[in-house]
């Protein structure tokens, strides 16, 4: 089997990554390609249950394909429907047409707004002082207690017997900030979240509030045990990685635990991938948990409400509904440093949903 053949086979199972996608499209073009590939793709349209749509539709769908550029995993229908794109504009000798054509949003974009590209928390200290992270620059110790490293990560080095607790804000259209603790637990703190903590844990337990998201690696201590308080719940480390989703908006608390094990308001135990939230437990999706700490926007089988809280979060937008949107959504592994009207534009993929953005108000309609 040709090489452009087992890229081609892996891009129909979404098994591509972003150097092999670039390696397809690059063959793709190449003379000779479709001689190659015609038989396969003939088979796969023949067989597709939507080949009979007209032909603008496909040439919307290359254009989505390329403004795209990168795997996404879809649902089958759509793949055959990217097949058929790109076999009636190779066999029409119009691919290269298409390519130098402008590419149209689908989505009502008045003013686009770009991801954010750094980190705006803010430090409370129990002083009263209040330092915004970015204005400190990297290396510098802050209050005597924390230095910012080079990768703009925040390391409390040295307790300072006249500030007892630090706040961490991290707003709205704000990257994720990493802190390592005192005690040496590693936490990553989601936007529009408030973490506070003590500058040192010379106490029985070590305890922090949370609103919002973070996710915690934690030094284990058996002496003393490690507790997050969230909206009335209590998460107790028993040597653990897990993620605390504690979002006003966002219905009850979820704690999601990754490895080793948490306890949560004293009886209930969590094992490797299960999800605690509204006293029950069940398996969680760890993809879709993890999307925010890993840079992507992942959606797998979710309400349109739950995708645009996060949006609201990430981009600083406003959301209002003008109709009732049904449908659950698939999106994944959407790097989340695009535009908003790219994330838009693939949500808008679905033919269920569109979008309007105005005076950074982003309205919901069908």
């Amino acid at each position: 089997m040709s090489r452009l053949n087992i890229l081609f086979e892996a891009y129909l199972n979404n098994q591509l990554d972003e150097t092999e996608y670039a390696e397809l499209w690059g063959l793709l073009e190449e003379e000779g390609a479709m001689e190659q590939l015609s038989p396969e793709l003939q088979r796969l349209w023949q067989s597709s249950p939507i080949h009979e749509l007209p032909a603008d539709h496909w040439d919307k769908k290359l254009k989505k394909l390329q403004i795209e550029r990168a795997p996404k995993i879809m649902p089958i229908w759509r793949r055959y429907a990217a097949v058929a794109a790109v076999l009636l504009v190779f066999l029409s000798g119009s691919y290269y047409f298409l390519q130098k054509r402008p590419i149209q949003s689908l989505a009502v974009i008045e003013h686009d707004i770009k991801a954010p590209k750094q980190n705006k928390a803010i430090i409370a200290l129990s002083n009263g002082q209040k330092i915004l992270l970015d204005t400190v620059p990297n290396g510098a110790l802050i209050a005597g207690i924390a230095r910012k490293t080079a990768d703009g990560k925040l390391r409390f080095e040295n307790n300072n017997a006249k500030i007892d607790y630090i706040v961490m804000s991290n707003p709205r259209c704000s990257k994720p900030m990493q802190i390592t603790m005192p005690d040496g637990t590693e936490v990553w703190i989601n936007a529009d979240t408030y973490l506070q903590y003590p500058t040192n844990f010379n106490h029985k337990d070590r305890i922090v509030t949370l609103k919002g998201e973070a996710y915690f690696e934690v030094k284990h201590n058996a002496a003393k045990p490690f507790r997050v308080l969230a909206d009335g719940e209590i998460i107790e480390d028993v040597g653990t990685h897990f993620n605390v989703n504690s979002y006003s908006d966002g219905g009850a608390v979820k704690t999601t635990l990754l490895e080793g094990e948490v306890k949560i308001n004293k009886s209930v135990f969590l094992k490797p991938g299960q999800q605690f939230s509204d006293n029950k437990i069940t398996m969680a999706n760890i993809d879709d948990v993890m999307a925010w700490k890993n840079g992507v926007f992942h959606f797998d089988g979710v309400p349109i409400e739950t995708i645009m809280k996060q949006v609201s979060r990430w981009y600083g937008v406003e959301v209002i509904y003008k109709d009732k949107i049904n449908e659950e959504f698939v999106a994944k592994k959407i790097p989340r440093d695009v535009p908003i009207s790219t994330l838009l534009e693939y949500l808008e993929e679905t033919g269920h949903v569109h979008f309007s953005l105005r005076q950074n108000v982003v309205t919901v309609m069908r």
